[in-house]
């Protein structure tokens, strides 16, 4: 069962609740102050739901380019692919802005992961080096040691 806490459903809820406010008030008019009921007030009330719909389907769709790229995001996440993100159609502001941002950090993370790549295999490298370094000195020590037994100390360790 989804939660009833997404902005879909917080939105929908909201708008509806507020789209009730018009006709509450009409019924207010009509029942007790009993205004009349004209082709005027008819036509009035007609652009009311109109707008009113017009109103909640644009909230629905808002949701949906919402709902679409947190799906977008969530696939991208999941596949550990770096691929940037775009968005069809027209899209608010807003959801432009956040695709940007993300494909900014996604940018700056697979620089940061090039970066964290080259710097393991220099560590690797030196690492490499360090060891021959070490295996050269541990063959001197043991010429070294072999030549004292021929030749005075002094002159070996130089």
């Amino acid at each position: 069962m989804k939660k009833k806490t997404g902005f879909t459903y917080i939105a929908q809820a909201s708008y509806s609740l507020i789209g009730f406010i018009p006709y509450l008030l009409a019924c207010y008019l009509f029942y007790d102050l009993h205004i009349e009921i004209t082709p005027m007030v008819l036509v009035i009330a007609a652009l009311v739901l109109v707008a009113h719909l017009m109103g909640y389907l644009m909230i629905r769709r808002f949701a949906r380019q919402l709902r679409d790229l947190r799906d977008l995001t969530e696939k991208m996440a999941m596949s550990g692919h770096g691929e940037s993100i775009e968005l069809e159609g027209a899209v608010p502001d807003e959801l432009e802005s956040i695709v940007e941002h993300f494909n900014k950090v996604l940018q700056d993370s697979e620089r940061n992961a090039r970066n964290f790549q080259e710097m393991t295999t220099k560590l690797v490298l030196y690492t490499r080096e360090i060891e021959s370094y070490q295996d050269q000195l541990r063959e001197e020590s043991i010429c070294r040691d072999r030549m004292s037994r021929y030749v005075d100390r002094s002159l070996v360790v130089k």
